[in-house]
């Protein structure tokens, strides 16, 4: 039924089948010239004759992984010296490594930079939904007929799927907001920004085609012409009672992310299934591997880089993302009962590392055991570092996905236990309160996630914050979790890295930002002439939660 369905919904969609500038760049920590204590000929600068941009990644890919682009300085001050470009920076090659907590790399870090893109925050439309973060981005090519479209942020996917004006009508699909109602804290739980049509685009062309291995689902659009289509199920699978997920036209397009463009696999959405979109967004970007993305997932020949994975991959960027996510915005002030949200406080996507400017401390860093989730070993909870539960049965698999509204979802007898021992512990206030998740390296140590009882002075587990999982034995840690603290996705030493928030705002240029209606909620930020304009965004302060040594966590067990 599901693909009857599909095949008459195409004939709308497949009309075209057959035919600002800104400053995006943030200079991570320790930007100065690096010289490794290497013998003199290893560290010899290496340049690329060819080329006069030395893009970041090609020194990897000509000399082996242990080299990384630096730039020196020094060129800015003087112009004149050998090797510099005409932008006052000397690019070249160097021997170095990164270092890490524990790890012991002899050898200091390369210099790096960073390309850092706002993040806003999904509308709460209920309890809990809508606990997440979407970025603005423009699919299509040429630029002036790209289509502009908001993507939800899921680390535990790995697709770009996005809806169409086209699809509007169909059950779940949301209208475009005004200006007016993404302001509104009720209205902008009802609409959405941005749409991709793939009969608008002059640049869209299906991918892949029936009979590649990279194609899972073939639909007879007419006698002469069959298409791959792609279905996508999340949490729950896609029985619509109590999963979400679409059905799609599979295609390559453009993606455009800040400075960034290249040709990635879309979705273009044409059904939905249960709850799957997340307003005010328009879609979703899968941020994990290839092995999430597939024509058959019993063959990993039949898997293929995501859009995320593959533009990092064009621009010779580290496949690392770095994230200060921050809390969503509420109404305040007089404001609150009309619903009026003035501003957000937007959060940050650094691509291809992390802005170490937004850290307070030293990241921290555990493995990543799964092959496509981003996955770690949890080894215990607690909270007030008196331990619950070390069953490692009940946390055989534990996935890291900003995609999940819920903080901390546990097996249920392990909620149980967890919600045993923050009743026993005494509390003034809410930041007397805390969770603490033991990984593999580090310990998390969570503000947020429970609330301190006025009644009984005992720490209380949030309904909102903390729930149970279908499965038991896996634990997602979420956006709720998260949202205090840095994160970094790090699929070239396959870590996980985590870190304390500094009180630097998590601020872009205003001249980043994309529409009238995003660039309206960003404090510092003017809608004129068409784009935004302004000097930086008053980003997200959001901070409060802790990551120590492993070994510091529990004091306690019962």
């Amino acid at each position: 039924m599901a693909a009857l369905v599909v095949a008459l919904s195409l004939w709308a969609l497949l009309g075209v089948v057959s035919g600002g500038s800104g400053n995006f760049l943030a200079p991570a920590a320790n930007s100065s010239k690096v010289l490794p204590g290497r013998p003199v000929d290893a560290v010899e600068t290496l340049r690329l004759q060819a080329s006069t941009h030395l893009v970041e990644g090609a020194c990897s890919r000509g000399f082996g992984s242990e080299y990384r682009v630096v730039r020196d300085d020094a060129c800015i001050r003087d112009q004149d010296l050998p090797g510099c470009r005409a932008d006052g920076v000397s690019t070249a090659c160097r021997y170095c490594g990164r270092p890490r907590s524990g790890q012991g790399v002899t050898y200091p870090a390369c210099p790096s930079t960073v390309v850092n893109l706002p993040l806003y925050h999904l509308a709460r439309n209920s309890s809990w939904w809508g606990m997440g973060v979407f970025m603005e981005a423009k699919i299509g090519d040429p630029a002036e007929d790209a289509q502009y479209v908001t993507l939800l942020l899921d680390s535990g996917s790995s697709a770009l799927g996005v809806i169409g004006r086209a699809t509007e009508g169909l059950p779940g699909a949301l209208p475009q907001c005004s200006v007016g109602e993404f302001h509104s804290y009720f209205g902008r739980s009802r609409c959405a920004i941005g749409a991709y049509d793939l009969n608008e685009s002059k640049s869209g062309e299906l991918w892949p085609r029936p009979g590649s291995k990279y194609c899972s689902l073939v639909t007879n659009v007419s006698e002469e012409l069959q298409i791959c289509m792609v279905q996508m199920c999340y949490a729950g699978g896609c029985d619509p009672e109590v999963g979400s997920g679409f059905t799609a036209i599979a295609i390559r397009d453009t993606l455009s992310l800040g400075p960034y463009s290249s040709t990635v696999p879309v979705n273009a959405i044409i059904n939905m299934t249960g709850p799957f979109q997340e307003p005010p967004s328009s879609g979703i970007m899968g941020l994990g591997t290839k092995r999430l993305n597939c024509g058959n997932f019993s063959d990993p020949e039949s898997c293929y880089p995501g859009a995320m994975e593959e533009i990092l991959m064009s621009q010779g960027l580290e496949n690392r993302l770095g994230f200060c996510l921050g809390r969503p915005p509420v109404p305040s002030g007089s404001d609150s009962a009309s619903g009026y949200i003035q501003y957000g406080k937007p959060g940050i996507l650094s691509l291809g590392g992390s802005d170490l400017r937004l850290l307070n401390g030293s990241m921290l860093y555990t493995n990543i055991t799964g092959d496509g989730f981003f996955s770690l070993a949890l080894k215990g909870v607690g909270v007030n570092g008196v331990l619950a539960s070390d069953n490692a049965t009940a946390f055989r698999v534990t996935i890291v996905d900003t995609g999940n509204p819920s903080g901390l979802t546990l097996p249920s007898s392990e909620l149980v236990k967890l919600s045993e021992v923050a009743d026993s512990r005494e509390c003034e206030t809410d930041s007397d309160c805390f969770v603490n998740l033991q990984l593999k390296g580090l310990c998390l140590n969570v503000l947020g996630l429970l609330a301190c009882d006025s009644g009984s002075s005992r720490c209380n587990v949030t309904e909102d914050d903390v729930s149970f999982s279908v499965n038991e034995d896996m634990v997602v840690l979420g956006y709720s979790l998260l949202k205090d603290l840095y994160l970094e996705l790090d699929r070239e030493e396959e870590v996980i890295g985590f870190a304390a928030r500094s009180e630097r705002p998590c601020s872009t240029p205003c001249s980043a930002i994309l529409t009238e209606a995003t660039c309206s909620f960003t404090e510092g930020c003017q809608w004129s002439d068409s784009r935004c304009t302004g000097g930086m965004s008053q980003g997200s302060r959001s901070h409060g939660s802790k990551v120590t040594a492993e070994n510091e966590c529990f004091l306690v067990k019962v």
